[in-house]
């Protein structure tokens, strides 16, 4: 998975919301694990979904998933 991962060249934290996020965790979820605020997972995802160039969770785990492992 990290393979996949690795060309949008996330940070370390955006990887690990992003794992979070295919686990199927909530906003809530994930910033009660990474000790943040909901509102800084918002940010991250934006953040993500810019770098990804998506809109929604479920088109960040389908862009992701579809790209084959090498």
């Amino acid at each position: 998975m990290f393979k996949k991962l690795s060309r949008w060249n996330f940070t370390d934290r955006q990887r690990e919301i992003v794992l979070k996020v295919i686990r199927g965790e909530s906003n809530r979820e994930i910033a009660m694990a990474l000790s943040v605020t909901e509102q800084t997972v918002k940010e991250h995802l934006r953040n993500i979904f810019d770098k990804v160039e998506v809109h929604r969770r479920s088109e960040l785990i389908s862009r992701i998933l579809s790209i084959p492992e090498t």
